[in-house]
């Protein structure tokens, strides 16, 4: 059975930026992705493991990370989590094939 992916919906869009709010529970999956845009990802509630350059870094309550745009990440959620993505207006995320 494949994992669930967390929900993401967009919050709020500006004249130069978006925010989106990512929802995941425990064991959940948001797949190998990457922003068009550089990405600032904000964890509100709960732990994940965000994957990048094969590098693992556990997210907490209060922790950021600025993704550079068009860089491949991922993230496992551990505890349920809540957490705010900003990125460029015109930005989209696109999913590996």
């Amino acid at each position: 059975m494949e994992n669930q992916k967390p929900q993401m919906n967009t919050l709020q869009v500006g004249e130069q930026f978006k925010v989106l709010e990512v929802i995941g529970v425990p064991n959940s999956d948001m797949p190998l992705h990457y922003c068009t845009s550089e990405a600032v990802l904000i964890i509100h509630v709960g732990r994940a493991i965000l994957t990048m350059d094969n590098f693992e870094k556990e997210m907490k309550l209060g922790m950021s990370v600025i993704i550079p745009a068009k860089k491949e990440h991922s993230l496992k959620i551990i505890d349920s989590v809540k957490a705010y993505v900003v990125i460029a207006r015109d930005a989209t995320i696109e999913f590996a094939q």
